[in-house]
């Protein structure tokens, strides 16, 4: 299990259903858990505690973890 830490590189706007992240550090995950729920907030940051390919992301101010796959 490793730690990512990092910032979306731009918008964040929760959960919805499949979102796409973009970070900082160039890498790109994709909500792999299917929930809705909207909350605002600009370059907020992230972290993802990940095993491979696939994460659970905490996102601060948002009170809900995201379940996570590595796209790139």
């Amino acid at each position: 299990m490793s730690t990512i830490t990092s910032r979306i590189s731009d918008s964040f706007e929760g959960a919805q259903g499949d979102s796409v992240y973009k970070l900082d550090n160039g890498q790109v995950w994709q909500q792999s858990n299917y929930f809705y729920k909207y909350k605002y907030s600009y370059r907020p940051r992230v972290r993802i505690d990940s095993s491979g390919s696939r994460g659970v992301m905490h996102v601060d101010g948002f009170d809900r973890e995201i379940h996570v796959q590595r796209l790139k």
